[in-house]
């Protein structure tokens, strides 16, 4: 009871306590929340978002290790870039055919400009063999050894297309051609009859790959295929070679022995510096030629190329005229 009572006791007196409370400003209902600050969080979210994509962009760029300029390749890998071709944005165009059948475009000019570098990349003579390769597929090595051959070709030059691609092979059906007999009967010894076949173009003719092989590089390093080029350089001003990519087989290693010049096709934006120091090594390993490189698939709109002080709208105002 005694406790209790105490308890009691001790709740009366904190009632009892006086409070010292002052009101030193009457509230009031706030015009806007204090949080959050609308304003401000759009100006930062507008500048972070600016800055940071171009820091990021930059960023990529810096990460990219891809071909994208001739004067970058010139400065890492120490050889000519003889031809820059722009990409092309045009649905279903015949790409390996373009200098056929758009000869007053862009494209074909760059491919004449590429001829020309290819006659001139020698100091004695214009190569009579070419080697025409890339360092993986899809980089655009038919398509340049099939323009090429058609822009030699159209200065009255003789000229011969092979398909030196045994393992895929797209020349044949580049020129809808049949591939029943080609390269691989003729070094099988199959067939030894006229292997050749004609071109929309007078004066270049097209020599397809035949039916794949089981084991192509044996086919290429025979005595047969030496024969046949030197037979073949009797007849012909200039021999074309598609090849197969460095990278994958050694077929385009083989060739080398039998070609007097090189031409390596970089994908622009696809093709790394690694893989083209990597492929450069070995085809140099054999026997050394004149090594030029073709960036293919370049995109003018990211200033990769020059545009030759508006060569693209003179060659429209060319087709116009014609």
């Amino acid at each position: 009871n005694a406790l209790v009572t105490k308890i009691k006791e001790q709740r009366i007196t904190e009632k009892i306590q006086p409070v010292n409370v002052w009101v030193i400003d009457a509230a009031e209902t706030p015009e806007y929340p204090a949080k959050p600050r609308k304003k401000l969080n759009i100006l930062l979210g507008i500048f972070f978002g600016i800055f940071g994509g171009i820091g990021l962009a930059f960023f990529i760029e810096y990460l990219d290790n891809t071909i994208k300029s001739s004067e970058d390749v010139e400065e890492n890998l120490h050889i000519p870039v003889l031809g820059v071709i722009p990409f092309s944005k045009i649905k279903n165009q015949r790409i390996e055919n373009v200098v056929v059948d758009e000869p007053a475009s862009l494209i074909t000019e760059n491919y004449r400009a590429l001829r020309t570098s290819v006659m001139l990349c020698s100091a004695e003579k214009p190569p009579q063999t070419i080697l025409v390769t890339s360092m993986a597929s899809g980089e655009g090595k038919t398509t340049t050894a099939a323009n090429l051959a058609f822009t030699i070709a159209k200065t009255g030059k003789n000229v011969l297309l092979v398909d030196g691609d045994l393992r895929r092979p797209r020349l044949h059906k580049v020129f809808n051609l049949e591939n029943t007999s080609g390269l691989s009967t003729f070094l099988s010894g199959v067939s030894s009859g006229d292997i050749l076949q004609k071109s929309s173009v007078g004066n270049l003719s097209i020599m397809t790959s035949g039916p794949i092989p089981p084991i192509p590089s044996e086919l290429l390093n025979s005595v047969r295929m030496e024969k046949l080029v030197k037979t073949l350089s009797t007849k012909f001003d200039h021999i074309i070679f598609d090849s197969a990519p460095v990278l994958s087989v050694t077929d385009s290693q083989i060739l080398t022995r039998f070609i007097d010049s090189i031409i390596v096709v970089a994908r622009a934006g696809h093709t790394t510096y690694e893989a083209a120091r990597k492929g450069l090594k070995i085809l140099k390993e054999i026997e050394p030629h004149p090594i030029g490189m073709v960036i293919n698939a370049v995109d003018t709109k990211r200033g990769w190329i020059n545009h030759y002080y508006g060569y693209d709208g003179y060659c429209s105002r060319v087709a116009d005229d014609s």
